[in-house]
């Protein structure tokens, strides 16, 4: 299926751009791994996981 994968190059893409970069500050690196939680999150559609997602990183 080819969302899944999408969520998970999503997922690795910021882990390793933003997540483990420490010249990015906490806060954003935080946001991101939040986002990174909602994304995997297997209780939720699709749609909920990437909205809930967006919105995390919407803030900062």
């Amino acid at each position: 299926m080819l969302m899944p994968d999408i969520i998970t190059q999503i997922c690795e893409s910021l882990e390793e751009s933003v997540v483990q970069d420490m010249s990015v500050p906490r806060n954003i690196r935080k946001a991101a791994s939040e986002a990174i939680e909602n994304l995997q999150d297997k209780g939720q559609s699709r749609k909920v996981r990437a909205h809930s997602a967006t919105e995390i990183l919407d803030e900062i």
